[in-house]
This record gives structure tokens, C-alpha cells and sequence, in this order.
């Protein structure tokens, strides 16, 4: 939709970077959602996801939003962190 709309000039001028902005991260998280990697094993039998390892929020977010459809109890203790 949000392509449709910069292709078409219907965004607004003063709009135009935030919708580009979530473009982007729209593509960049459909892109993480067909990767769908699941997190390997810790020496202790618990899952990590890497994610205080990540500094970029964005990334984070995905990584995060990735587990919308999981069992998050194997991270609980890292997301909790």
C-alpha cells in the first residue's frame, strides 16, 4: 500500500521521509520473516536470541516481533534481561 502510494505521489511532501522510513522497515522486516531462523541451542539446553548482541532498535524490534507465533519461554530470562 505504502508503495503504491509513493508511485502514485499521493504522500504528501512533508510525509514523504516517514513514509519511506516505514517502507523500509516494512521490507527489511518481511525480509526477516522469510528467513525465520530459529535461534540455536545454549551449552545449558536454553535458547538465545542474540538480542541484547544487536545495538540497532529496529533490529531488535524484528527480532522481537519474529516471536509473536513462538513458545517465548526459552528466552523469557534473556528478554527479560
Amino acid at each position: 500500500t505504502i508503495e503504491a502510494l509513493l508511485d502514485e505521489k499521493e504522500v504528501p511532501p512533508e510525509k514523504y521521509e516517514h513514509f519511506l522510513t516505514i517502507l523500509q522497515f516494512s521490507r527489511k522486516m518481511a525480509a526477516h520473516h522469510e528467513e525465520s531462523a530459529e535461534p540455536s541451542p545454549t551449552n545449558d539446553g536454553n535458547q538465545e536470541l542474540g538480542l541484547l548482541s544487536d545495538n540497532n532498535l529496529n533490529d531488535q524490534l524484528l527480532l522481537v516481533s519474529s516471536l509473536a507465533d513462538k513458545n517465548i519461554r526459552p528466552f523469557f530470562n534473556e528478554i527479560e534481561e
